[in-house]
């Protein structure tokens, strides 16, 4: 795999790593005042164990983002998607559906509309960025409709006191996690279609000319996408007491896409690993650890943490720009 990436996404990882491992010495360091130090690795373990649950959704739905990125699209709408997924969900779950059915409408609804995003674009003939911008809002505004028609007597939001409802965000989230991750990452060594991605980001022209249908691609990456991005969506929406279509997930779109470029993808496609993803992700979910036991202001928090994916990018791209300048001057 690491002799596929290109060397600016085999750089990003290294700052990644070390980046991951310094988050986790400061977090250490935050825990132990007014600790031992025994008691604070012990504290430290507990965030560790937590972690995967914790950022499983953002995971399955940034694996999904990177290949429909890596064509040269986007999808800006995944945050709506989600809601919309929750919405199925409440309907299900409020007109007494069992778990299981619950669980496959919130996949097959999230999932199925960004497929449909990608087979939008296509048959539109527009960009991706156009569809799923629209999508943005109309989906948001679709999740609302779904849960006033469909859910007598909702409210603004619908609580689910059952355990049984929740058992895959909250129990098997980390088996789905390996699984899903473990699957993307075989892909990415064995299979054909991320090299197709990555070339079609990086040259449709010579796609063509070997005979690629980019149409095709394209969609084939978003439902990748839709399929990884249901997932997530099943285990956000199944470790949520409340169910609140007007504010789940919010900004959940900017959270991914930042995870997905600080971990090597190129934002305008043609480079990137899910590896890098990993590492992209793990990285903001660590550094929103240390925040919190750094800053009391959550404001201060959300400034410091963009500031940081900043200055991750930017000195990796300083350093990019020298490297190709020493390119040019061979």
């Amino acid at each position: 795999m690491l002799t596929r990436m290109t060397a600016p996404v085999r750089r990003r990882m290294v700052w990644l790593l070390a980046g991951n491992m310094g988050l986790l010495l400061l977090i250490l360091a935050c825990l132990l005042p007014g600790d031992t130090v025994p008691g604070a690795v012990s504290r430290l373990g507990t965030v560790l164990v937590d972690t995967p649950r914790n950022i499983a959704p953002e995971m399955l739905a940034a694996i999904g983002l990177t290949a429909i990125i890596w064509t040269g699209a986007i999808d800006l709408s995944i945050g709506s998607v989600m809601a919309v997924g929750g919405a199925v969900f409440a309907m299900g779950y409020s007109h007494g559906a069992p778990p299981l059915v619950c669980f496959g409408g919130c996949l097959l609804a999230a999932g199925g509309l960004v497929a449909g995003n990608g087979l939008l674009a296509r048959w539109l003939g527009i960009p991706a960025l156009i569809v799923t911008l629209a999508g943005l809002a109309a989906y948001r505004g679709l999740a609302l409709v779904l849960v006033n028609v469909g859910v007598p007597g909702f409210d603004g939001n619908l609580t689910v006191p059952e355990e049984i409802f929740r058992v895959p965000g909250r129990d098997w989230a980390v088996w789905f996690l390996l699984f899903a991750v473990g699957g993307a990452v075989w892909c990415e060594l064995f299979g054909r279609l991320p090299r197709l991605w990555l070339a079609h980001g990086s040259s449709p022209a010579a796609c063509r000319l070997h005979g690629l249908d980019l149409s095709r691609l394209a969609v084939s990456a978003f439902l990748f996408g839709g399929f990884y991005l249901g997932l997530g969506a099943t285990l956000y929406v199944s470790n949520q007491q409340t169910i609140d279509p007007a504010r789940m997930a919010l900004g959940f779109e900017l959270s991914v896409i930042a995870a997905v470029v600080l971990g090597g993808t190129n934002i305008f496609g043609g480079e990137g690993s899910f590896l890098g993803t990993l590492l992209g992700v793990l990285f903001l979910y660590l550094a929103r650890q240390a925040l919190i036991y750094a800053f009391d202001d959550p404001h201060a928090r959300q400034a410091v943490e963009g500031a940081l994916i900043l200055g991750v990018i930017g000195f990796d791209c300083v350093l990019h720009r020298a490297a190709h300048r020493m390119e040019e001057l061979k």
